[in-house]
């Protein structure tokens, strides 16, 4: 689920120079290693800016952004709360992107999107390390190396890089995953997004590390070319504030599950999507090309010569 945050160093008051990390010195850029010399404050978390390439980060360790994103019970039951007939729309409508018939959901969750897959007729698999993620439904991994090399026609990954602390590493192992002339899709909130740059209140406070990276497209580029990565396109999507609008609004319909509940694939109804939330996605797609609130970042495998 996405978060975004303003841009640092231009809402007045998020960047200030001197701040350090917990051992007195200013964490290095997970991006290029680069040495940092601002810094600013998210609630209790210190955002980093990274002196060579600008990149924006927090200033944890990563066992801290490990335990910030130890994901337990209470995150599946906000899965089942925000989860609606739209999100199927939406997974739907990328299930229909891009060709083939092999993908790889990292990050998978609960799977609604390989679900989604599935009933397109593809093969799925996933990669999730929550206890609370595992299904009989299809082949699950905890980590990404489990997965077969140079296999899937698609490798989605969406959500994820916001939340690790070597995000270089998850989009070379993504790309590992997938096929010569395969797919990876990526997404992350947009630090760049026109709702960011006019609300900097929008950085609310939260158990921060839990986003640990505030990527911009400038900040994509990058990765794709320190790894040598030539065919790729990067675009922003999401109407500005609307996820903000959606979460509210479902989290007030749906109420927090009992401890005495039934699980929760017991409990959800069959979500079918109607053309009007078909309707809804592709407008909360287009309306966010410009300083959207997301960006996607998509990558096509070099074919082997």
């Amino acid at each position: 689920m996405a978060l975004e945050i303003p841009v640092t160093g231009r809402p007045a008051g998020c960047v200030r120079e001197g701040k350090m990390v917990a051992d007195g010195s200013l964490k290095r850029c997970p991006l290029c290693s680069g040495g940092s010399e601002q810094a600013g404050v998210n609630g209790r978390v210190r955002l980093v800016k990274c002196q060579g390439c600008g990149f924006v980060y927090a200033g944890a360790s990563d066992s801290e952004i490990a335990a910030a994103n130890r994901c337990g019970e209470q995150t599946a039951d906000l899965y089942h709360r925000l989860q609606s007939a739209v999100d199927k729309a939406w997974f739907d409508w990328l299930v229909g992107r891009f060709p083939g018939k092999t993908v790889l959901d990292i990050g998978c969750g609960n799977g609604l999107l390989l679900r989604r897959y599935l009933a397109a007729g593809w093969d799925v698999a996933g990669v999730d390390p929550a206890p609370w993620a595992r299904t009989s439904d299809y082949p699950l991994f905890e980590e990404v190396a489990q997965a077969r090399r140079d296999f899937y026609d698609v490798v989605t990954c969406t959500s994820v890089l916001e939340h690790i602390p070597n995000p270089v590493d998850m989009v070379q192992v993504a790309l590992a995953a997938a096929r010569p002339g395969g797919t990876v899709y990526m997404s992350v909130p947009n630090f760049d997004s026109w709702a960011a740059r006019r609300k900097p209140e929008r950085m609310r406070a939260q158990d921060l590390p839990y986003h640990c990276n505030f990527f911009t497209p400038r900040d994509l580029r990058r990765i794709c070319s320190s790894i040598g990565v030539r065919s790729f396109r990067i675009r922003s999507y999401g109407m500005p504030l609307a996820w903000d609008f959606w979460r509210r609004r479902r989290l007030k319909a749906e109420p927090a599950k009992r401890t005495d509940a039934p699980p929760v694939q017991a409990q959800r109804g069959e979500l079918v999507p109607s053309w009007k939330h078909r309707l809804v996605v592709k407008a909360y797609y287009w309306a966010g090309l410009w300083r959207g609130d997301k960006l996607e970042l998509c990558i096509t495998k070099p074919a082997q010569s």
